[in-house]
Protein backbone atom coordinates (compact mmCIF):
# COMPACT_ATOMS: atom_id res chain seq x y z
CA UNK A 1 0.00 0.00 0.00
CA UNK A 2 3.14 2.49 0.73
CA UNK A 3 4.29 1.43 -2.67
CA UNK A 4 1.13 2.92 -4.40
CA UNK A 5 0.54 5.66 -2.16
CA UNK A 6 4.45 6.78 -3.34
CA UNK A 7 3.47 5.99 -6.80
CA UNK A 8 0.91 8.11 -6.89
CA UNK A 9 2.13 10.90 -5.26
CA UNK A 10 5.18 10.51 -7.98
CA UNK A 11 2.79 10.46 -10.38
CA UNK A 12 0.60 13.55 -9.00
CA UNK A 13 3.49 16.19 -8.29
CA UNK A 14 5.98 15.19 -10.70
CA UNK A 15 4.38 13.95 -13.71
CA UNK A 16 1.34 16.09 -13.81
CA UNK A 17 3.41 19.06 -12.69
CA UNK A 18 5.98 18.51 -15.31
CA UNK A 19 2.91 18.33 -17.76
CA UNK A 20 1.16 20.76 -16.29
CA UNK A 21 4.49 23.00 -16.55
CA UNK A 22 4.79 22.02 -20.13
CA UNK A 23 1.54 23.34 -21.11
CA UNK A 24 1.74 26.82 -19.19
CA UNK A 25 4.79 27.18 -21.17
CA UNK A 26 3.28 26.06 -24.07
CA UNK A 27 0.39 28.70 -23.84
CA UNK A 28 2.73 31.52 -22.91
CA UNK A 29 5.30 31.12 -25.80
CA UNK A 30 1.66 30.96 -28.39
CA UNK A 31 0.65 34.26 -26.52
CA UNK A 32 3.88 36.03 -27.46
CA UNK A 33 4.20 34.54 -31.02
CA UNK A 34 0.50 35.11 -31.59
CA UNK A 35 1.39 38.99 -29.64
CA UNK A 36 4.36 39.14 -32.54
CA UNK A 37 2.21 38.79 -35.34
CA UNK A 38 -0.35 40.29 -34.54
CA UNK A 39 0.92 43.83 -33.72
CA UNK A 40 4.79 43.19 -35.23
CA UNK A 41 4.12 41.56 -38.59
CA UNK A 42 0.27 42.47 -39.29
CA UNK A 43 1.17 46.36 -38.68
CA UNK A 44 4.11 46.09 -41.02
CA UNK A 45 2.74 44.47 -43.86
CA UNK A 46 -0.74 47.01 -43.52
CA UNK A 47 1.73 49.83 -43.06
CA UNK A 48 3.62 48.96 -46.45
CA UNK A 49 0.22 48.41 -48.14
CA UNK A 50 -1.17 52.06 -46.81
CA UNK A 51 2.02 53.20 -48.55
CA UNK A 52 1.72 51.83 -51.61
CA UNK A 53 -2.14 52.05 -51.99
CA UNK A 54 -0.91 56.21 -51.02
CA UNK A 55 1.88 55.90 -53.75
CA UNK A 56 -0.40 54.21 -56.25
CA UNK A 57 -3.36 55.24 -55.94
CA UNK A 58 -2.94 58.57 -58.25
CA UNK A 59 -1.86 56.35 -61.14
CA UNK A 60 -4.55 54.06 -60.50
CA UNK A 61 -7.17 56.90 -60.83
CA UNK A 62 -5.72 58.20 -63.95
CA UNK A 63 -5.44 54.95 -65.77
CA UNK A 64 -9.55 53.97 -65.35
CA UNK A 65 -10.72 56.15 -67.90
CA UNK A 66 -14.11 54.03 -68.62
CA UNK A 67 -12.86 53.38 -72.26
CA UNK A 68 -12.98 49.71 -73.39
CA UNK A 69 -10.26 50.40 -75.45
CA UNK A 70 -7.82 51.70 -73.21
CA UNK A 71 -8.30 48.51 -71.22
CA UNK A 72 -7.66 46.61 -74.10
CA UNK A 73 -4.93 48.29 -74.89
CA UNK A 74 -3.27 47.91 -72.08
CA UNK A 75 -4.55 43.97 -71.62
CA UNK A 76 -2.32 43.82 -75.17
CA UNK A 77 0.58 45.59 -74.18
CA UNK A 78 0.55 43.49 -71.18
CA UNK A 79 0.72 40.19 -73.65
CA UNK A 80 2.83 41.31 -75.48
CA UNK A 81 5.30 41.80 -72.38
CA UNK A 82 5.23 38.34 -70.92
CA UNK A 83 5.61 37.03 -74.20
CA UNK A 84 8.64 38.84 -74.38
CA UNK A 85 9.66 37.70 -71.06
CA UNK A 86 9.19 34.60 -71.65
CA UNK A 87 10.75 34.21 -75.10
CA UNK A 88 13.54 36.22 -74.44
CA UNK A 89 16.58 34.14 -74.63
CA UNK A 90 15.13 33.17 -78.37
CA UNK A 91 14.37 36.61 -78.93
CA UNK A 92 17.92 37.27 -78.38
CA UNK A 93 19.24 34.23 -80.01
CA UNK A 94 17.39 35.14 -82.82
CA UNK A 95 18.55 38.46 -83.39
CA UNK A 96 22.66 37.45 -82.67
CA UNK A 97 22.01 34.84 -85.59
CA UNK A 98 20.14 37.89 -87.86
CA UNK A 99 22.68 40.16 -87.48
CA UNK A 100 25.80 37.84 -87.33
CA UNK A 101 24.81 36.54 -90.68
CA UNK A 102 24.29 39.82 -91.91
CA UNK A 103 28.28 41.23 -90.71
Amino acid sequence: MDVARAVFNFDSKIVDGIVNGLATLSRLASRIVGGFDKYFVDGLVNTIAAFIGRLMSPLFRAAQTGFTQNYALVMVLGLMIAVGVFFSSDIITAFRNFFGMVN
